[in-house]
């Protein structure tokens, strides 16, 4: 490999606690449901687009209600992330950096709305490691098609994706990548091409750190 693109949610970090809290105050405040917003519960969620995490999250409402409460939701989990300081998992900073000084280009690929990435890479001032990002908001598109557009759009070379659930895998197996599976994220994938136990795995896997 030689240029990495990561998911977010279950491989960079796990929001899903402060999250919850958000969508259960906002859901509260508006005499929604609420009960039933917890992290686990959003572990199951994440990596869905917004519209299918809304209507497994709120069945009861109709379609038009859903979305603007999962759209307000999400519109004001990043400066809630960014409030609490939602740290990422031990070691991905320092992987991030060590793959940055070995040359390779580093891309995020997130089925998250607008300005989520951009949240995490500022609370970690990481703007001078990780050279580029899509998501959902950006293009209208899935993750499948948004790693294609990164792929051309950063000139990857020799890329893989790094996630956790098996949406990431389809996704990436669609886009015709090797598929990296974070175990220590939020889902389970049968037959990944590499797995990580952690995420300083992945300087060996690219050849930056012996065993």
């Amino acid at each position: 490999m030689k240029s990495i693109i990561y998911d977010v949610d279950g491989t960079l970090w796990d929001s899903t606690a402060l999250i919850a809290e958000n969508w259960r105050k906002i859901s509260s405040s508006r005499n929604y449901p609420f009960e039933h917003i917890t992290a686990d519960a959003l572990r199951g969620e994440f990596g869905k687009l917004l519209p299918d995490i809304g209507r497994s999250l709120f069945p009861m409402l109709p379609e038009d209600e859903m979305l603007k409460l999962i759209t307000d939701c999400c519109d004001s989990d990043n400066a809630w992330l960014f409030e609490n300081r939602q740290p990422l998992y031990e070691g991905v900073e320092e992987v991030i950096t060590a793959v940055h000084n070995a040359g390779l280009k580093q891309i995020i690929v997130s089925n998250c709305t607008g300005g989520y990435i951009e949240t995490l890479i500022a609370i970690h001032h990481l703007e001078d490691r990780i050279d580029g990002h899509i998501c959902a908001t950006d293009t209208g598109f899935g993750k499948c098609d948004n790693i294609r557009i990164a792929c051309e759009r950063y000139q990857l070379d020799d890329p893989v994706y790094v996630g956790d659930t098996l949406g990431d895998y389809t996704a990436t197996k669609g886009a015709g990548l090797p598929f990296v599976f974070a175990s220590y994220g939020f889902g389970c994938v049968p037959s990944p091409d590499y797995i990580i136990q952690k995420p300083e795995d992945i300087l060996t896997l690219a050849g930056i750190r012996n065993n």
